[in-house]
């Protein structure tokens, strides 16, 4: 969750360019020699395409993940005629690199998306569809180049003299000042689509942060918590849960832990509302059956398993198992489909379900599949995660069928690498407990070079992140972003 003071620009020396970085800019430009939009066909260009992000959203708290509380009742309902997709995951465990990621269809350390390759929204902009984005993430701003392709892009933030000014860890609130909430994106969105004209199909993205720290969620939906908590309290008790480290950590953990998923649990139930009453919506504007609709998410959240809190500090399940649900136009039935999927996976697969010659996909440099097309059974596609944290710390992980091999590195202050190497049974062990590396040295081997040669296609750039501003400093740290 921490991402240091200040974003710091990390350079690739001329060594690692001749070694890797010229290769990867050559696939990038030669995806691009060419506008992406000329590579597809598309043969009905009546489906519309609406993706849900919502961000920090485990798929284990939904009930169509066998969740035991009703948390999500209108994406159930949604899942009742859709795909939802048991094994998916993210790629990061930060918002910036998992939505560059994902807007790309391409695995990478990034927190930006890079100007050689064409993103999800660009590719339906340049074939015609109105492109709208409503969504509430800081991080996702121009100068990261979340707005490409987007003819509407509009960032909510809150309202307030003193608008996500202060860090939410350290903050008696009585208002939400963090993030704009699902009734306004819901409020944003349905203007948008009011104002559409009807005559060419459109992408809706809607991202929101409901579901984020502070877990805040509004009367109505605090459903699950045994206390009624004002909401100074909600946020005093995130911060405090989320803040302790150190031989504090256990303890705290034990004592907040079931009133902090009550109140995630509750945040869940308000975004799940947003989602019910965007479905409606499309409804009523006659729109629902002929679109191409997708729920998703960014990564998920610790709450205090492998003894760690709040995201972007590990490549564990907890945060990489991701929900994804997808409907396609005209769908009806349920299908539950338990491969292996990555939210790399979505732009082409949004791609073909909104009518497009799905052929001629790879020749964008895009290393999703398009997920009709793939069946289970046999070897499966491994899947990767990288996270480049603070600059100091990485975290690496590689998943094939089962198996899952984690890399984590750590740089001290004085410049000394440590690196610890884990392996795990996601099948026999789905909570990552047993560590089986000393005993499996082959399948360590496979799949060791199976992530070499994932983080060989990843795109190189000059740069991990882009430099904050003092202002977005003050803003990103309302979130915990920064600190």
């Amino acid at each position: 969750m921490r991402c240091g003071r200040r974003a710091i620009a990390m350079r690739i020396t001329r060594r690692q360019i001749l070694k890797t970085g010229i290769a990867g800019a050559a696939a990038g430009a030669a995806a691009l020699s060419v506008p992406a939009f000329n590579y597809l066909t598309r043969r009905d260009p009546t489906h519309s395409v609406v993706f849900i992000l919502l961000d920090t959203l485990k798929a284990g708290h939904l009930g169509c993940y066998g969740y035991g509380r009703d948390t999500s009742p209108n994406i159930d309902a949604l899942a009742k005629q859709s795909a939802v997709y048991l094994r998916n995951k993210s790629q990061s465990t930060l918002t910036a690199p998992s939505m560059a990621s994902l807007f790309s269809s391409r695995l990478l350390l990034n927190h930006f998306i890079p100007d050689i390759v064409p993103s999800f929204p660009e590719v339906l902009q340049r074939a015609g569809y109105r492109t709208i984005a409503i969504q509430t993430n800081p991080w996702l701003d121009e100068k990261r180049r979340f707005t490409r392709g987007f003819e509407v892009y509009r960032t909510l933030l809150p309202k307030g003299e003193d608008a996500g000014l202060e860090d939410w860890e350290t903050r008696a609130a009585d208002s939400n000042v963090f993030y704009a909430d699902a009734e306004a994106v819901f409020d944003a969105a349905r203007e948008a689509i009011e104002a559409l004209d009807g005559k060419r199909p459109f992408f809706l993205y809607a991202h929101l942060m409901d579901v984020h720290g502070p877990y805040i969620p509004g009367p109505e939906h605090d459903v699950f918590s045994t206390v009624k908590w004002t909401f100074g309290e909600q946020v005093k008790m995130s911060g405090d849960f989320v803040r302790t480290s150190g031989r504090e950590l256990e303890a705290t953990i034990a004592r907040l832990k079931d009133d902090i998923i009550a109140l995630y649990d509750g945040e869940i139930r308000e975004a799940d509302h947003f989602v019910g009453n965007l479905i409606g919506l499309l409804r009523e504007k006659g729109l629902y059956e002929d679109s191409f609709i997708v729920v998703a998410s960014d990564h998920g959240e610790h709450f205090g398993e492998h003894g760690r809190v709040q995201h972007g500090n590990s490549v564990y399940e907890e945060l990489l198992h991701t929900p994804l649900i997808v409907k396609n136009p005209g769908q009806a039935a349920k299908e539950e489909v338990d491969f292996l999927t990555s939210n790399v996976d979505i732009a082409p697969t949004a791609i073909a379900g909104a009518g497009f010659d799905r052929r001629r996909l790879r020749r964008m440099g895009w290393r999703g599949r398009v997920l009709g097309d793939v069946t289970g059974g046999g070897t499966e596609m491994a899947r990767a995660a990288l996270l480049a944290h603070a600059f100091r710390d990485g975290y690496a992980s590689v998943e094939k069928d089962g198996w899952k091999l984690i890399d984590e590195t750590a740089k001290s202050e004085s410049g000394e690498v440590t690196e610890r190497v884990m392996l795990f049974n996601l099948w026999k062990d789905p909570k990552e407990a047993t560590d089986l590396s000393a005993t499996n040295a082959e399948m360590l081997r496979q799949l060791a070079a199976e992530l070499k040669g994932h983080r060989g296609q990843g795109l190189r750039t000059a740069q991990i992140e882009k430099p904050v501003s003092p202002e977005e400093e003050k803003r990103l740290k309302a979130l915990g972003y920064l600190q």
